[in-house]
């Protein structure tokens, strides 16, 4: 009985102490969903932690990530543009819209806010659909505003 309390004692306190050192990310299940989509799609641009590196762009330390979860639901969906500095160069590239469904956009949010941003976040499909229609009902608005104008 001793043994077992000290056995148990002695894996929660290596249990903290790997949680304290691996920094302020919040534990993620490296099987889950949103990992396997990150690493699908996100993870050959973006790096693994966001970090970008050589010919990659870093994501780190953008505004997004002060920014509500539906500005990052919108920009998975999406996508992204706007000028890029590569190689000092200027270039202008953009962020395709992850070809995925709704569930799996909302796993991946969940695993970018809470591994790159460092935010814990839930998201349901059903957030994902919501911010899709409120999008969608906005291009409509500007499209229209558009054809009222000529």
């Amino acid at each position: 009985m001793i043994r077992n309390t000290a056995l148990f004692l002695g894996l929660v306190a290596m249990a903290v102490l790997l949680w304290s050192v691996s920094g302020d990310a919040v534990p993620e299940p490296p099987n889950s969903r949103g990992a396997a989509v990150y690493q699908e799609y996100c993870y050959r641009c973006h790096g693994m932690n966001g970090e970008g590196g050589e010919g990659r762009f870093p994501i780190r330390d953008k505004a997004v990530w002060t920014l509500g979860v539906d500005t990052v639901i919108s920009t998975i969906a999406f996508g992204a543009r706007g000028d890029v500095r590569a190689n000092a160069h200027g270039v202008r590239k953009g962020m395709p819209p992850a070809p995925y469904n709704d569930a799996d956009i909302a796993e991946v949010t969940m695993y970018v806010m809470r591994v790159i941003a460092k935010r814990p976040s839930t998201v349901t499909p059903a957030d994902v659909a919501r911010v899709k229609q409120r999008h969608i009902e906005a291009l409509r608005t500007r499209l229209g505003a558009v054809g009222q104008s000529k």
